[in-house]
């Protein structure tokens, strides 16, 4: 029997035969969009009954990545699959702010980082979203010297689109408004199908949104809030979010309108944060919400659909301060192995320190398992 993953309810975890039971029997664990909590499948590879439950959340050090950053752009659907580019402090440097401004474009597998194509000009603190195959990224400081030269009068900022199609970059139409301090903008969206919030628009926080269908940029409603760094996690018609200046709230989009979502225990309002979501939008398990700086918390809270609820605090070791600017986030706590990278911002400039979070798990129920 193999196919559709099937929640046991109401069965006994007994070992019995796979089509007895009404369990699959499959090769490999199922990707997290199949996956709900007491789900129950049978590896016939590894003779293991599995389940998926929640497990104990935990943070860990990470592989380093080959050279830091801060305030880079980046962006995962899952755990073997996060990008990250254009890091202020990144390398290849170019001129411009002394140099800091990267070219940078590194790749998470799973296992370990790679360097991908550079991307086509140095930038930092650029929108990011899409997959290692399909990524889109716009906007951003700019860098004087480059031909994506800041075209705002008053604060450095831009508005030049570029896609990535998995082996090279192409430029796309530009956003209808130039715009900066956008490197949590990574989390509602594909390359053709991207929703962005807000950012840097000088002199003074933007309320502005904008949509990309993979053709062209067109304004979307006016968020109930002024802010830059936004942080958010879902697709482009159901997400969830918070930023700099939005205190205690969160913030729900639900494909035509904005509205007050739940509050944090901790306030968001003094600075970057960053997230672990999901590419499928607010789920049971949710998305994680981490830390702030400017003070510098290490405090997370997670997304159950309803409401936010504490969970473990970012790992301490390598530390993440306020000294050294933002870190990002990527991965996916909306089910499979609901495993996330925390990247950049630890004392230690430019930083290469990596923060691993582990939430639901996989678990083996029995191994090895009886089955007729």
């Amino acid at each position: 029997m193999t196919g559709i993953i099937k929640k046991n309810e109401g069965r006994s975890t007994g070992i019995v035969g796979s089509d007895a039971a009404g369990i699959s029997a499959v090769s490999s664990d199922p990707p997290g969009a199949e996956l709900e909590l007491g789900s129950v499948w049978l590896r016939t590879d590894t003779k293991q009954l599995k389940s998926y439950l929640v497990g104990t959340a935990a943070f860990a050090t990470g592989t380093a990545m080959p050279y830091g950053f801060t305030q880079g752009s980046t962006n995962g659907p899952s755990y073997e699959n996060i990008t990250e580019v254009c890091g202020y402090g990144g390398h290849p440097r170019t001129g411009g702010d002394n140099g800091a401004r990267g070219y940078d474009h590194q790749q998470w597998n799973g296992s370990a980082w790679s360097q991908a194509t550079n991307h086509p000009y140095a930038n930092s603190g650029c929108s990011l979203t899409g997959t290692q195959s399909a990524g889109l990224t716009c906007g951003g400081h700019g860098n004087p010297s480059g031909p994506n030269s800041p075209i705002h009068p008053s604060y450095s900022a831009t508005n030049i689109s570029t896609e990535w199609d998995g082996s090279s970059w192409g430029s796309t139409a530009s956003v209808n408004y130039a715009f900066s301090s956008a490197h949590q903008q990574h989390g509602h969206g594909t390359q053709s199908n991207t929703k962005i919030v807000n950012g840097w628009t000088g002199p003074s926080l933007s309320s502005a949104s904008q949509l990309y269908n993979g053709t062209s940029w067109s304004a979307e409603p006016s968020t109930p809030f002024t802010n830059q760094w936004f942080a958010g996690a879902g697709p482009t018609s159901d997400f969830i979010g918070w930023g700099s200046n939005t205190a205690s709230n969160s913030y729900r989009w639900d494909g035509s309108s904005w509205s007050t979502g739940p509050s944090f225990s901790t306030p968001k309002s003094s600075g970057e944060g960053a997230r672990i979501g999901t590419a499928n939008g607010p789920t049971n398990t949710g998305v994680l919400c981490v830390g702030s700086r400017h003070p510098a918390v290490n405090s997370t809270e997670l997304w159950n659909g309803t409401s936010w609820a504490t969970d473990v605090n970012l790992h301490t070791a390598p530390a993440f301060g306020s000294a050294d600017g933002g870190y990002a986030g990527g991965g996916d706590t909306g089910g499979g192995s609901a495993r996330g990278l925390v990247i950049g911002g630890a004392p230690g400039y430019p930083a290469s320190a990596v923060a691993e979070y582990s939430g639901a798990a996989l678990a083996a129920l029995t191994s090895p398992a009886t089955f007729a």
